[in-house]
C-alpha cells in the first residue's frame, strides 16, 4: 500500500486543502470481468463500499458511452444519504482492462450540470483499475488496484491520524476482505 500526503492550493479541479491518497493493488483469482461486473454493478455496492452499506442504490441517470452497454456513467443515490450522490464512470475493453471511477457530488452540482450551467466542479475521485493478469500466455486471474482520496480541512488536522497510513491499510482490508468473503473473489497475496 502506498499512501501519499499533498497540501493543495487552487489547484484546478482539486478543493483546496490537504489531501491524502491511498492505494493498493492485490491479486485475485478471479476473472477480469467478473471483478469488473462484481464492482460496476449498483446493486452490489453496498457490499464493497462504506458510504452505501445498509442502503437501496439506485441510478439516477446513466449513459452510455460505447457499444457496450456496461461502458456507461452514471450519477447515483443512495437512500441513506439524501445529500450526496455519486458520479460513476464504468469501462470494460478487450483483454486489456477495466476501470470503475467514482467521486461523490452534492445535489446541487448536479442539478447545475443538469441544466447545463458551466462550472468548474472540485472531485475527489476514488475507483478501482481491473487488469487481467497473464502468465506468458496463460490468463491467471486479476490485478485489482484501488485508490481513493480524501480532502483534510486545515483546521481538522488533528483528525489525519484517522487517516494514517496503518488506519487505511485496515480499511482497505476490510473492504477487500468483505468483498471477497461474500463473492469468492479469491484474493493471493500481491
Amino acid at each position: 500500500m502506498e499512501v501519499k500526503t499533498n497540501k493543495r492550493r487552487g489547484d484546478p479541479g482539486k478543493p483546496p486543502g490537504l489531501h491524502r491518497t491511498a492505494g493498493c493493488t492485490v491479486e485475485l483469482i478471479s476473472s477480469h470481468n467478473r471483478v469488473f461486473d462484481y464492482l460496476s454493478d449498483i446493486q452490489n455496492r453496498p457490499q464493497w463500499e462504506r458510504m452505501s452499506s445498509g442502503s437501496s442504490v439506485q441510478a439516477l441517470v446513466n449513459i452510455t458511452t460505447g457499444p457496450d452497454p456496461r461502458n456507461c456513467i452514471s450519477v447515483l443515490a443512495m437512500s441513506n444519504h439524501k445529500d450526496i450522490l455519486i458520479l460513476q464512470e464504468c469501462c470494460t475493453t478487450d483483454a486489456t482492462g477495466s476501470y470503475v471511477i467514482f467521486a461523490p457530488i452534492s445535489p446541487d452540482v448536479f442539478q447545475s450540470m443538469l441544466y447545463g450551467v458551466d462550472q468548474e466542479v472540485p472531485l475527489m475521485p476514488f475507483g478501482f483499475s481491473i487488469l487481467p493478469n497473464v502468465s506468458g500466455s496463460i490468463l491467471d486471474g486479476t490485478l485489482l488496484t484501488m485508490v481513493f482520496q480524501i480532502t483534510v480541512k486545515m483546521s481538522h488536522r488533528s483528525k489525519l491520524s484517522r487517516w494514517s497510513p496503518r488506519s487505511l491499510r485496515k480499511r482497505f482490508r476490510g473492504s477487500l476482505k468483505q468483498s471477497i468473503e461474500e463473492q469468492t473473489l479469491d484474493a493471493r497475496p500481491c
